[in-house]
């Protein structure tokens, strides 16, 4: 996204260009996220056929596991949550 100055009557839109800048910050936020996501989930796929090959895995370690894996998933969920929360506070004082 490119931000554009506006003049009007000298003086640049500050608040059209601060509204480009935290939809900028947002997008870039929601696509890293996204990339971060697709990794972890990359990961888990090729640790399922990991453990799938291991018979010495009992299934009091692979529950931990898949514990740890869902925990992750929801405070992933609780953090995306709370930047947007954050990114609407902030154009609260755009307006």
């Amino acid at each position: 996204m490119l931000v554009i100055f506006v003049l009007k009557g000298g003086q640049m839109e500050i608040t059209g260009i601060t509204k480009q800048i935290i939809d900028f910050q947002k997008a870039s936020f929601d696509c890293a996220l996204s990339g971060a996501i697709t990794l972890q989930e990359y990961s888990e796929n090729v640790m399922d056929g990991f453990l799938s090959k291991f018979p010495w895995m009992n299934e009091e370690s692979i529950k931990t596991i898949n514990t740890s894996r869902q925990m992750l998933k929801t405070s992933t969920e609780e953090y995306k949550k709370i930047v947007h929360q954050g990114f609407a506070e902030l154009e609260k004082f755009v307006r």
